[in-house]
């Protein structure tokens, strides 16, 4: 096409786009013509989309929030745009990892670990800077530059390109938990949803032709929409096609749209900009009408050969298959931007803000009336650490109402509030965030009521001492 000899950024420059909402049985209808009485939340990505600015005036919400729960922080000793987690954060960012990881072994995929850095000078990438540019960290080693990597694609590209890969071991998938940088413009960052580094969950799905493609994107589906279930968000779909590729599969399309349920954008352009026919986008919007793009699933009809990545058909000849790329949730920073930002219009309408039970870095927060009940808080929380709950016991010396308040400040959702009564009876007074409620149960029916509520996620340990006494205060409200 015309975009071989330009950027992808000149080639999207310009070809022309026509965008629509296509709804669920089918009807598709121009955007400015679409009746968004229902979808406000629709029509805002849309506006935003079209707009095309990522200039940020006002700090959005979902910064105090995660400074204020000790999850995440600036750190300035860094460049703008990377961030530092503390324990609290990093027990949430390790539980979401391992969530989303144990989907993709369940997917069947095979999972590495590939570099931070690459060479500009490797002919491979030098063609796919070329034509995708980016703003790259660049690290200089001795008299050669190399950059920091913005995705997955270049290691699991490299490594699938020098693998022996037959048409039977097909749909082939490379799954990663990646570490990676692009240097966004200093007017575009904004807390979590743009940072300058972020940790991706990048699956590449290699397969041998279209209609191949379209199983997986039919499979890919199920656990995007399961992941985004889990984090409890709020999000609008857009579909961003080749028209041709739209022309040619067009009852595919609309049945993708059919199992989403619910109107998307989609945006057909005449020229290919990119290595992308297909590509799906699952995007949150947050309280400053802003979006940010969270899951994603693409087609790319470009790269394999670019890379020399082949496949061995059934006749002995080898192929260039077609690769998916895909993140099966989104980066781990704009999950946290996405799930803080609900919070934050839950707030504004009365609601209780929370996190998702099974991604909140302590789940059972202990609060001992007296100090003699503090071993019996330890054995309580022994039995709560075997069943994989993450607890903390409050023993500072402090009143009872100011270390309550102070757990409902960290948003923990179950308080236990322990005295003799509860030690000697065995049945606990517990507080529940979300439901609002107080109630009395015995430890093993807290460990049975949690476990229903996370059994989907993999345990994750505490990453801090149980006991408040022995944690310092890095950016938390107390």
């Amino acid at each position: 096409t015309e975009g071989e000899d330009l950027t992808a950024l000149q080639a999207e420059e310009k070809t022309t786009s026509e965008f629509l909402i296509v709804e669920p049985d089918g009807t598709m209808t121009d955007i400015k013509e679409f009746n968004y009485k229902k979808y406000k939340e629709l029509q805002l990505y849309v506006n935003y989309e079209t707009a095309k600015d990522r200039t940020v005036h006002d700090a959005p919400q979902h910064i105090e929030i995660m400074k204020n729960l000790e999850l995440v922080d600036y750190e300035v000793g860094s460049d703008a745009g990377n961030f530092r987690w503390p324990p609290r954060g990093f027990t949430l960012k390790k539980a979401i990892e391992e969530r989303v990881t144990a989907e993709m072994v369940d997917y069947g995929a095979h999972v590495v670990q590939t570099p931070l850095i690459y060479d500009y000078q490797h002919p491979s990438l030098k063609s796919y800077l070329q034509r995708f540019p980016s703003r790259q960290y660049v690290v200089r080693s001795g008299d050669r530059d190399f950059f920091a990597r913005f995705s997955a694609c270049f290691g699991q590209f490299l490594l699938i390109s020098q693998a022996v890969v037959s048409h039977k071991q097909l749909p082939l998938k490379l799954f990663e938990i990646a570490p990676s940088y692009r240097r966004e413009q200093s007017g575009e960052l904004a807390g979590m949803r743009r940072p300058r580094s972020f940790t991706m969950p990048d699956i590449h799905e290699i397969v041998a032709d279209v209609e191949m493609a379209k199983e997986a994107v039919y499979n890919q589906l199920v656990f995007v929409r399961k992941l985004m279930d889990e984090l409890e968000l709020t999000y609008e779909v857009s579909f961003r096609l080749l028209r041709s590729f739209f022309e040619e599969n067009k009852e595919f399309i609309l049945d993708v749209v059919a199992k989403v349920g619910k109107p998307v954008m989609i945006e057909l352009f005449d020229e290919r900009y990119a290595y992308f026919v297909f590509k799906g986008e699952w995007n949150v919007v947050d309280q400053q009408e802003k979006a940010a793009c969270l899951a994603t699933i693409q087609i790319d009809v470009e790269n394999a050969e670019r890379f020399n990545i082949q496949y061995v058909d059934d006749e002995g000849k080898n192929r260039y298959p077609l690769i998916l790329h895909t993140s099966p949730s989104g980066s781990i920073e704009r999950i946290l931007y996405g799930v803080l930002e609900q919070a934050g219009k839950d707030m504004k309408v009365g609601k209780v803000p929370h996190l998702p039970l099974w991604m909140t870095p302590v789940q059972v927060r202990m609060v001992p009336v007296n100090e003699g009940l503090v071993d019996y808080c330890l054995e309580v929380g022994k039995t709560l650490d075997e069943s994989g709950i993450r607890y903390e016991i409050d023993d500072r010396q402090q009143t009872l109402g100011k270390r309550t308040r102070s757990a409902e400040k960290l948003w923990v959702p179950y308080i236990l509030v322990v005295g003799d009564k509860e030690k000697d009876s065995g049945e606990l007074s517990i507080r529940r965030r979300e439901l609002k409620d107080q109630v009395t149960m015995k430890v093993e029916d807290l460990v049975r009521e949690i476990a229903e509520k996370t059994a989907f996620a993999p345990k994750q340990r505490l990453m801090l001492p149980s006991l408040v006494s022995r944690q310092p205060i890095f950016s938390r409200e107390v």
